[in-house]
């Protein structure tokens, strides 16, 4: 009988954690910037579903993409993000946290 050994379980990264440092890379490293315009990412890339979640995600990242070099100064990212679409109100809890996560851990 063959033998099994057990490995502890390595909790799965979440989608909107895979995102969110996805952001908070193509804002801060250069190389990261490099390579996702090389794949042309969108934010269209990000939408998986309807969720507004998603969508602010997909703003986010058509926002760095624009911009398209990094890093990114937090002004200009926000210059860039004050006209996206669907538009997105700087005091909305979901866009401070993510704005904060972006420029805190990077």
């Amino acid at each position: 009988m063959p033998t099994t050994t057990t490995t502890p379980c390595v909790p799965l990264i979440g989608t909107d954690e895979y995102i969110e440092l996805l952001l908070m890379h193509l804002v801060n490293c250069p190389e990261v910037m490099a390579k996702a315009k090389r794949f042309n990412l969108l934010g269209d890339d990000v939408i998986i579903n309807d969720m507004f979640g998603i969508q602010i995600y997909k703003a986010f990242l058509d926002a760095v993409m624009t911009v398209g070099e990094a890093p990114v100064a937090p002004a200009l990212f926000m210059s860039h993000l004050a006209v996206a679409e669907p538009p997105i109100e700087p005091e909305n809890e979901d866009f401070v946290r993510l704005s904060q996560f972006i420029y805190d851990s990077g």
